[in-house]
């Protein structure tokens, strides 16, 4: 995800700064956080050399700094760096050297953010976090590098250094253990934001995003997904204070996008150890505070034991922040779905100051989650498409859409593994889950919302769907229906039928107005139906969408079978 500025330093001799002029500690459970400020450094120990920026001098191309041991306040197994000046693209790189209790040092190369932004690209002028293992002191040496004749200059370094290991954190289960598989019912929705409207608009490249979820129907999942409750994500981070309304705002409000493509980065860093959820809220304390995101930038992480973690809040085809192309300036996180490796699998000399093997649980988690995402949006991953201007395949590495070695060559060759194994999976099982119910609601007969639980017997109700075409051919409306039945296998008359249904299962056609409804287009069914004598919340409704399919002799079902009352 983010590439290795680590290369020949050309050292200043007998150049020393002094980190001492500002030190604090905060704690935040379970995340404990020492941060030092070098607004103001000193050559050597004469005050008359002090210098307030780092810059390169007029006679050179580039200069390098070097500081003295730090001893910082707690052992930690996450630092990083975040810098205040005018500081061209690639114009600053590094290392920082961990220091042990042994004395066991470990060089790691600063690696600046620009390959894993939010689509907004406001430039984050901070590293990647560096995981390592219970470590107590560093230090730091910087070379700067005149581009394209500017010289960068630094006015503040912070090194932000935590520990987000917790006594109460237990070691996470093989995702072989048997387990009850959630539900995406069971995981956080997304909040609601502060005095905003729901919205949708399309970008420059034709990508339709929204502030609503894309479907509010629960579907029932196959694979453990570990929420972000269970591996210790402080949803304080996600909201900040409105200074006019003093309101609890999103930093990072929720978007979403039809998902149409899956890119696999890995985090460059530790594969995590015996906790890795720790090194996920590492990560986590980095990108939603060092880089003010107010949120992890990954949909989804994958750890060595197969595990699987749920990564930015909101649920499935939220926008996250995995792939931003700094070069081109074009964001590849709308529409797609990030999923990253714990560890670093870069063979190239340098890149990893640890290199790791991607485990066989770890492949197999992640050709299982990428199964079933592929299903549920339609997407087959061994097709090819234009991709906001750039030809990739449907399921890729983070390198092919930016310039960047990530997710390593280790991982990046098994992904064609992955679509050779899902291309053996019958396509027609990617035709049944080529539309999804984006909403539904019920009203009443004066047009008020009701929940289900509080639905009467024997009574007229409205149902109000959306229907998202995600497949790869065309509606019209003229052969494309909708039918509501009791149960997969009940034919017999529905138990919600209304006196208005042309026929007892329904068969009602969106509503007028719209004829062709082409892949991501969405359609409205307004269905009135009739709760039955017995307790509404007691009998289930089903609804299928069927369309007819030229030279097919029986229409095909393009919704499957999804719940909306349970």
């Amino acid at each position: 995800m983010l590439t290795s500025f680590l290369r020949p330093q050309i050292l200043l001799p007998l150049c020393a700064f002094f980190l001492v002029l500002s030190t604090s500690v905060t704690y935040a459970s379970p995340i404990r956080v020492g941060n030092v400020h070098l607004p103001n450094l000193q050559i050597g120990m004469s005050a008359s050399s002090s210098v307030s920026t780092l810059t390169v001098p007029e006679e050179t191309s580039e200069q390098t700094y070097h500081f003295p041991t730090y001893t910082t306040l707690f052992e930690y197994n996450a630092i990083g760096l975040k810098f205040e000046g005018d500081m061209p693209p690639n114009s600053v790189s590094g290392y920082i050297t961990t220091i042990a209790e042994s004395g066991q040092k470990t060089n790691y190369a600063i690696e600046m953010v620009g390959d894993d932004l939010r689509d907004d690209g406001v430039v984050v002028q901070a590293s990647a976090p560096i995981i390592t293992h219970n470590v107590h002191a560093f230090t730091l040496t910087l070379t700067l590098h005149t581009k394209n004749n500017i010289r960068p200059t630094i006015t503040d370094v912070e090194v932000v250094y935590i520990d987000s290991r917790t006594s109460t954190t237990s070691i996470l289960p093989d995702a072989q253990t048997s387990q009850t598989a959630p539900t995406d019912a069971t995981q956080d929705e997304p909040e609601e934001i502060a005095n905003t409207d729901a919205y949708t608009y399309t970008t420059s490249d034709g990508y339709a995003v929204s502030s609503e979820p894309l479907y509010t129907i629960p579907y029932t999942s196959n694979i453990t997904i570990i929420s972000r409750e269970d591996w210790g994500a402080d949803e304080s981070y996600r909201y900040t204070t409105d200074s006019e309304t003093e309101e609890s705002i999103e930093v990072w409000p929720t978007e979403y996008s039809q998902p149409q493509a899956f890119i696999t980065p890995h985090t460059s860093g530790s594969d995590g150890g015996e906790d890795p959820a720790a090194t996920i809220r590492a990560i986590y304390y980095f990108h939603a505070i060092v880089y003010g995101w107010g949120d992890i930038g990954y949909n989804y992480i994958i750890d060595p034991a197969g595990n699987i973690y749920e990564g930015r809040a909101g649920g499935d085809a939220v926008i996250g922040g995995h792939a931003y192309n700094s070069q081109t300036q074009t964001g590849f996180n709308t529409g797609s779905v990030g999923i990253v490796l714990l560890g670093c699998y870069e063979t190239s000399e340098g890149a990893c100051a640890t290199l790791n093997t991607p485990t066989q649980p770890m492949l197999t988690a992640l050709e299982d989650l990428v199964e079933e995402k592929s299903h549920l949006f339609g997407i087959d991953v061994n097709e090819q498409i234009d991709f906001h201007g750039t030809s990739t395949y449907r399921l890729n590495g983070h390198r092919d859409v930016s310039a960047t070695l990530c997710p390593g060559d280790l991982a990046y060759d098994y992904l064609s593994s992955v679509r050779a194994d899902l291309a053996t999976v019958d396509k027609s099982s990617l035709e049944v889950r080529n539309s999804i119910i984006t909403q539904a609601f019920i009203t009443d007969s004066e047009g008020n919302t009701i929940q289900k639980s509080d639905l009467k017997k024997d009574t007229d109700y409205t149902l109000s769907i959306t229907v998202l075409n995600t497949g790869q051919k065309r509606w019209l409306r003229k052969n494309t229906y909708l039918i509501v039945s009791n149960g997969e296998s009940d034919t017999t008359p529905s138990l919600f039928a209304s006196t208005s249904w042309p026929e007892a299962d329904g068969h009602i056609k969106w509503d007028k107005g719209q004829k062709k409804a082409f892949t991501y287009d969405t359609v409205h069914f307004t269905i009135p139906f009739h709760t039955p004598s017995t307790r509404p919340k007691a009998v289930d409704m089903h609804i299928h969408i069927y369309t007819n399919v030229k030279n097919q002799t029986e229409p095909q079902d393009v919704g499957g079978i999804q719940s909306i009352f349970e």
